[in-house]
Formats: structure tokens, sequence, C-alpha cells
């Protein structure tokens, strides 16, 4: 074949790609989506390296790569639902006979997702190399939406009039501010293993940081308000019944238990609402904080 053959069969099995990856994206399946770019990628029809999100839009069009991009930013682990799992320690109880608050997954029954770090989406493994700044910098923004609408959200149940709902309703709070902030810390994270920054995109990495650090900071202070609150309830909740009964010794475990939590230094420490690497990081954007 001669060298202008050639271009027209590279051309025309880009140009193919290029329809299907749009049709599939316009159905909205995400999964095939990234897996026919993942094949086509294989077969060198799509290039690779950083400039990746350059070629795309310059082949496929600024909207149709934004679209893409959101795609994958949504895409959602496969091990889990929503970052949790039922917790195995206490087989999804939250306690040992009403007497001691499981551990593992701090007396909520769930435990985060060590396959994709309590996000409920996919690990940075699934997300092509070229496109993971752009796929994370959504993910960003998706998270800092969801904490502000989070922050504003009250508790709808009455401590006094109905404990145990005030209780779900603070459980529900704390997955989700924790799920938002785990996608921050896992931007953070993407920024500061990526080894090879090249120039261009230098000061997008920076960005994504300093960006995630400060949204994650209102989100743990909101954690830290809400488990304040839950220790209330807990504290309504024991009153209310009579001593050395099973709610009330778990009532009591479940005050001195998330007690510590909160005055453990760092805030949360040893549990999966710690978020070491959101911390460090902020450590260096605020040097001040928590001195």
């Amino acid at each position: 074949m001669t060298k202008t053959g050639l271009r027209k069969a590279t051309a025309s099995k880009t140009k193919l790609a290029l329809e299907s990856l749009l049709n599939t994206l316009q159905r909205g399946h995400s999964d095939e989506v990234l897996r026919l770019f993942l094949k086509d990628q294989a077969h060198d029809i799509f290039p690779k390296g950083h400039d990746t999100l350059n070629w795309l839009t310059n082949n496929m069009g600024k909207k149709a790569t934004a679209r893409f991009i959101r795609a994958l930013a949504r895409l959602a682990c496969f091990n889990c639902k929503g970052g949790l799992r039922t917790c195995e320690n206490c087989d999804g109880a939250g306690h040992f006979d009403h007497e001691m608050v499981c551990e593992s997954c701090m007396g909520l029954a769930s435990v985060s997702c060590n396959f994709c770090g309590g996000t409920g989406l996919a690990s940075i493994d699934f997300i092509p190399i070229g496109l993971r700044l752009a796929v994370f910098a959504v993910r960003l923004e998706n998270a800092e939406k969801q904490i502000a609408v989070l922050l504003k959200k009250p508790i709808k149940s009455t401590p006094a009039e109905d404990p145990t709902g005030a209780f779900g309703d603070c459980v529900d709070v704390i997955f989700n501010l924790n799920r938002q902030i785990s996608v921050l810390e896992n931007a953070v994270g993407v920024a500061k293993d990526m080894i090879e920054v090249p120039r261009c995109l230098s000061l997008k990495v920076s960005k994504i940081t300093g960006e995630a650090v400060r949204a994650a900071i209102k989100g743990q202070k909101q954690l830290s308000e809400t488990v304040a609150y839950m220790i209330s309830v807990c504290e309504l909740q024991a009153k209310k019944e009579v001593k050395g009964t099973k709610t009330y010794k778990l009532e009591v475990a479940r005050k001195k238990y998330y007690s510590s939590m909160l005055n453990s230094i760092p805030c949360f420490a040893d549990t999966y609402l710690e978020h070491a690497s959101l911390n460090e990081a902020a450590k260096k954007l605020i040097p001040n904080k928590g001195s």
C-alpha cells in the first residue's frame, strides 16, 4: 500500500471510530463509551499521550469532547453502590450486642469501598491517562456543587420528637458528604501522582489541588458539626430509655464513641472520614491550618 493509501485507510478508520464513539455517547452508555475508546486506543486509532484531549477537541469538536469527558467523570465504580459496602465486621448491625460500637463502620453499618476510595466512581486506573486531569476537574466541579447543596440542607427530623429519624438523617448526611470529600481527595491524589506533568498542565494541577482542598475543608467542617449533632441525638434517646436496656446501652456506647472521634487528633483519626491525603495537602496550601 502506498503512503497516500495508508493515510486514507487510517483516516477512514479514525472517522468510523469517532462516529461509533459519538453514537454510543449519544445513547448515554458511559461504560460502552469507555470500552470503545480504550479498544481504539489499543489499536492506535486514538492517541494515548497528554495531547489526547486536544486531539479529541480538534477531531470531535468542543461540545462532543466535553460530553465525552462528563460521561467518563460519572462512570460508576464496578465494585460498590455509591461508594459504600455492607460492613462485614458486624454484618451490617453497626454494633456488637448493643454494648460496643463497631469501629470498622463507626456504627453506621456500612464501610467505604476500598476499590474506589468511597467515591462511588470508577477509579483512576479506568480513565485514559491523557484525559485524567480533565475528568477529575469535572468530578471536582460536581463535588463542589454537591457539597454546597448539602451544606444548605437541614436535618428534617426533630431529635426531641423522633431521635431515631434524626440519627438516620445524620447518617445520610455523613455518607453523602463523605462521598463528595472522597472525590476531592481522589482528585488531589491524581494531581500528586502525576510525576511528569507537562508545563502547559502544571497550572491546572495546582488549581485542582487548591480547589479540592478548599471545598473539602467546608465539607469536613460540616461532617464535624453533623457528628456533634448525632451525639446530642444519642443523649436525648438515652434519656428516653430505661437504664440497662439494650437501646440505652447502645445510645451510651454511641455517644462515647462519637465523642472520641471528634476529640481525636486529627479529627476522625483511624476512620474512613479522616482523609489523610487532603489533610496533608491542606497543610501545604494553608500552613496555619491546625496550628
